[in-house]
């Protein structure tokens, strides 16, 4: 039950993923419940001592933004236009599908480190979908079942995605792997030579995971499995903001395969905040990695907040965070 006032201004799943139905949750960011691993990030720990001076100030500087960022990007709403691609095993396409869509960032009120995000499909390949209410319309009309509705719309949303289950993209994910909790169970370096003095726009860091503790984790029957990630991270200077995430994860366990790729784009948006800008995804087969399964491009546009107050009584279990 959800009563709001409102002024508003691939993976291809296969038998080897033991048909495990898993949902990411970004814990303390703008992400909501998702596809078909788990994000599970770590208390926080104390830095690895002896880490170069310079890298610590940008990854402190970095850090910071990212906890911020969580903070600011919510209660908006943006238009999303996706197109999905899905290839059969000897990578010929099979499938494609094109998505417009309402895509909202809300803040849950029983814990306002945490968002959730919506997505509410409006045309497929070009066709309107036969339409209830819209969603934003919902939550702006102070309707007492948006949190209900917002639900069925995110289940509606996923039977029409090719490939994997999913609510929604990853598309802020990679915005943990610089959180000051991450630093004790990864390992950064300047992938520039010259470090923060080689280019007076951005500085570019490298990551990767070195423990089992992993940001992305496949829940399965025999428990939570670490997917390791390594990338990159662009960020501004001299504010060390976000402009672009470029990361890869791999796991070849027989029982949980996964290959994939991650990349976020932003640009400015209101508020002066760097927003989403463009967000790519692609999974690839686990013992061919030049064979890719499935891949997904989507951009957004027109963002503008609307202003809220929820109150949320869960009924669901799965959308606790």
């Amino acid at each position: 039950m959800v009563t709001r006032q409102s002024k508003a201004q691939q993976h291809e799943p296969t038998a080897s993923l033991l048909a495990a139905i898993v949902v990411f949750a970004w814990l303390g960011s703008c992400l909501g419940p998702l596809s078909s691993v788990q994000l599970a990030l770590g208390a926080a720990q104390e830095d690895p001592p002896k880490r170069d001076p310079t890298l610590q100030a940008v990854l402190d500087r970095a850090g910071a933004y990212a906890k911020k960022y969580r903070e600011l990007c919510r209660e908006f709403v943006a238009e999303e236009r996706m197109l999905q691609k899905e290839y059969d095993r000897k990578g010929r396409l099979r499938n494609q599908r094109n998505f417009v869509s309402d895509y909202l960032i809300v803040t849950l009120p029983s814990d306002p480190t945490l968002t959730v995000e919506f997505r509410d499909i409006l045309s497929i390949d070009g066709r309107l979908l036969p339409r209830r209410k819209h969603l934003l319309k919902i939550f702006e009309d102070n309707a007492s079942n948006a949190f209900k509705e917002a639900e069925r719309a995110t289940k509606e949303s996923t039977k029409h995605n090719l490939g994997r289950k999913r609510y929604s993209n990853m598309v802020n994910f990679g915005l943990n792997f610089i959180l000051p909790s991450a630093r004790p169970k990864m390992e950064y370096g300047f992938e520039q030579q010259g470090g923060l003095a080689a280019n007076s726009e951005w500085v570019l860091l490298r990551f990767s995971e070195t423990t089992d503790e992993t940001a992305l984790r496949a829940v399965t029957p025999f428990g939570r499995k670490p997917i390791p990630s390594k990338g990159l991270i662009w960020l501004s200077l001299p504010d060390f903001r976000v402009l672009r995430i470029d990361f890869t994860f791999k796991q070849e366990d027989e029982f949980y395969p996964i290959a994939g790729r991650y990349l976020s784009e932003y640009a400015p948006g209101p508020d002066q905040l760097l927003l989403p800008a463009r967000f790519e995804e692609r999974f690839f087969d686990v013992k061919d990695p030049a064979r890719m399964l499935f891949e997904s491009v989507a951009t957004y546009s027109n963002f503008r907040r609307f202003s809220a107050e929820v109150k949320i009584v869960p009924e669901d279990p799965e959308l606790q965070p």
